[in-house]
């Protein structure tokens, strides 16, 4: 009985931290996650290339628009800006519970303030995403692939990823790493084509999309 009792115990903690690097690796990534889908509501008319082309072939073509890649980016700002209030309020940049302590401010210097810095840092992750998404696109028009076609190597589903890791972690390396370990990257590494592909099917149902890919 001893035995079994302490095997629940352990898997009851496992799960509880688990489910705890899963809401966190959530929340850190939500500004990007956010400045993506907003992207595609806004549309927009002005095209990132205007309409240039390299090789015969576009660099971004018409679905990458500069409307919808401040607005996309604003929106992801104003997101984690909400987020980083949360912290504030309450007074707590980090939550603890089944012995594991995880931290949930993007404040740099790890305060739940409204600083500068925490507004530094959810822009990385708001416009980084979207900046991988203008990469992905790029590739895309160079493999000879049209808009709204499917990706090799996951490309749709991890470029926003990509490109907030790549635009935040020069600029906020000790931030990052002291938020994010081996476990979250590995979670978010396989959330994020679940959250793509759903996002992508309410986008498609809504009319913002016009594939559910």
């Amino acid at each position: 009985m001893r035995c079994a009792r302490l095997s629940y115990v352990d898997i009851g903690t496992f799960l509880g931290q688990f489910l705890l690097l899963l809401g966190q690796s959530f929340w850190i990534m939500f500004p990007a996650y956010v400045s993506g889908s907003a992207a595609v509501l806004f549309k927009g008319r002005t095209p990132m290339d205007f309409g240039k082309s390299w090789r015969g072939k576009r660099l971004f073509g018409d679905g990458k628009t500069w409307e919808g890649f401040i607005m996309g980016g604003l929106t992801g700002v104003f997101a984690g800006s909400m987020q980083q209030l949360t912290c504030y309020f309450s007074g707590q940049p980090y939550m603890e519970a089944f012995g594991l302590r995880v931290i949930g401010t993007f404040d740099p210097e790890g305060f739940a303030a409204m600083s500068l810095g925490a507004l530094a840092v959810t822009a990385c992750l708001s416009y980084g995403g979207l900046v991988g998404d203008l990469i992905k696109s790029f590739i895309k028009r160079r493999l000879g692939l049209d808009r709204g076609s499917k990706s090799p190597f996951l490309m749709d589903q991890l470029d926003f990823v990509a490109g907030a890791w790549l635009v935040t972690i020069p600029i906020f390396y000790g931030w990052f790493f002291r938020v994010f370990g081996l476990f979250n990257i590995i979670i978010v590494l396989v959330m994020a084509p679940v959250l793509h592909r759903l996002t992508n099917i309410i986008g498609y149902k809504l009319g913002a999309k016009k594939e559910p890919w």
